[in-house]
């Protein structure tokens, strides 16, 4: 089974879960994992660690994160290599990614799943 966790700094992975639930009607099927900006790293990564330890029946975990770089990203990346479970990271992660991580989740291995995330990311910015 694909989880799929949203890290990163205030309002983004509260805003994205409810959004993404909100447009796939898919309620509860996210976690939102926040770096509130009295927090020190080590305290986040102890938290997104709880997060990947509590979802037992998922073996394939997908954390989108906010920014390339920033403490979530940072920790994701060190949790990735310390854990049983398989862990891909979605840096830089917009809506559009996130909308076709949920829908095809569950209908897909979990290299296509990340292809097609970050082919929809891309697409989803566009000038006008």
């Amino acid at each position: 089974m694909v989880k799929i966790v949203i890290a990163g700094h205030y309002g983004f992975p509260k805003g994205m879960k409810k959004t993404g639930e909100f447009i796939s009607g898919l309620k509860h099927e996210l976690i939102a994992c926040t770096l509130h900006s009295d927090e020190q790293p080590e305290d986040y990564k102890e938290k997104l660690q709880s997060v990947i330890q509590s979802e037992k029946d998922a073996d394939q975990i997908i954390i989108f994160c906010d920014l390339i770089g920033g403490t979530p990203f940072k920790a994701a990346m060190q949790l990735a290599q310390k854990t049983d479970k398989q862990i891909k990271i979605v840096g830089g992660a917009n809506l559009p990614s996130l909308l076709t991580g949920i829908m095809i989740k569950d209908n897909m291995n979990l290299e296509d799943i990340i292809s097609e995330v970050i082919k929809e990311g891309k697409n989803g910015i566009k000038a006008f």
